[in-house]
């Protein structure tokens, strides 16, 4: 899995974020108390954006 932008880096299926948490089950990925985007998508945080291209 590949990053863009370097906002959070994901690695072994999970990734932490400063104000949340991001985890990856099924290829989605769920952030608590934000929005849910994947396949090459965009997920604000309230730390930023987190984005990913690939699997």
């Amino acid at each position: 899995m590949r990053l863009s932008g370097g906002c959070t880096r994901l690695s072994s299926g999970s990734a932490r974020l400063s104000s949340g948490s991001a985890r990856l089950s099924s290829g989605s990925t769920r952030l608590s108390g934000g929005c849910t985007r994947s396949s090459g998508g965009c997920t604000p945080s309230s730390s930023g954006c987190t984005r990913w291209s690939g699997s």
